[in-house]
């Protein structure tokens, strides 16, 4: 409604940014209003690809959200990614980033503070310690074991909910 009126205001050259998750498909009409602006983006919030993408983002498909980018870059090139990294995606930052890159997607990156089991840093030593050498943004942190428990818990909680198995989508490093 507020675009319509936008349009009947002949103010079509406002800036629109509009966040999703990409999971739902625009309507024809949704379309045709989004068509008239000139000056849109689309932020989307991808927090890994595939199998990883689905676990984290359930019950989202990939398949359907890269069905979603497509029809928004039919409406504007301006597509950007917000990527939220927890220890459940650390692992496979690097493979991230470069679909991004691939995708001619810019992103910004933030992190998981809370839940505190989701941190990155909510790992054991032995597979944190190596990713803190890797990357800048994890320094100062220190692993913390018991969150990691924790977080395994937490996942086989809500696994059991939505019937899945956390095993099956998230990168082996984070299981060792």
């Amino acid at each position: 409604e507020i675009l319509a009126r936008l349009i009947e205001l002949g103010n079509t050259q406002v800036f629109i940014s509009m966040v999703t998750n990409g999971s739902v498909t625009l309507s024809e009409h949704q379309k045709s209003i989004l068509q008239q602006f000139k000056n849109l983006n689309f932020c989307i919030s991808i927090d890994g690809t595939d199998l990883l993408f689905e676990y984290i983002r359930y019950p989202l498909r990939w398949e359907q959200l890269n069905r979603n980018i497509q029809f928004m870059r039919s409406l504007t090139d301006n597509i950007s990614a917000s990527y939220t990294l927890s220890n459940l995606n650390i692992f496979a930052h690097e493979q991230t980033v470069a679909w991004f890159d691939a995708n001619c997607i810019p992103y910004n990156y933030n992190i998981v503070y809370s839940p505190e089991y989701f941190q990155p840093w909510a790992l054991p030593p032995e597979l944190f310690d190596p990713l803190k050498e890797r990357y800048s943004f994890l320094s100062g942190q220190q692993a913390d074991l018991e969150l990691h428990k924790q977080c395994i818990a937490e996942l086989r909680r809500q696994d059991a909910l939505k019937g899945m198995d956390f095993t099956e989508s998230l990168n082996p490093e984070f299981l060792s």
